[in-house]
């Protein structure tokens, strides 16, 4: 997303002009897919710190114990794609 227009501009060279108009609009409903997925997994984080707040609310034992537990299960897709790439 960073650098989409370079991107575009390499599919565009790439593929055949007379599939430009449906280039375009798969690339639109790209960017609003992924767009909407970013935005979801920064929202992911918050939640997971609301949950674990109101169980310490709630008087839960081992709440901080299960606030480490959910933080490392959630970082944990993105080590692993990180691990997978170093192998």
């Amino acid at each position: 997303m960073i650098d989409r227009d370079r991107l575009r501009g390499g599919l565009f060279a790439v593929v055949p002009r007379s599939h430009h108009i449906r280039l375009a609009r798969v690339m639109m409903n790209l960017e609003t897919i992924v767009g909407a997925y970013i935005v979801a997994a920064d929202h992911v984080p918050a939640h997971c710190g609301l949950f674990v707040h109101l169980l310490v609310a709630c008087g839960v034992p081992n709440a901080m114990a299960l606030a480490v537990f959910a933080g490392v299960a959630d970082v944990l897709p993105y080590i692993g794609a990180f691990l997978s790439i170093g192998r």
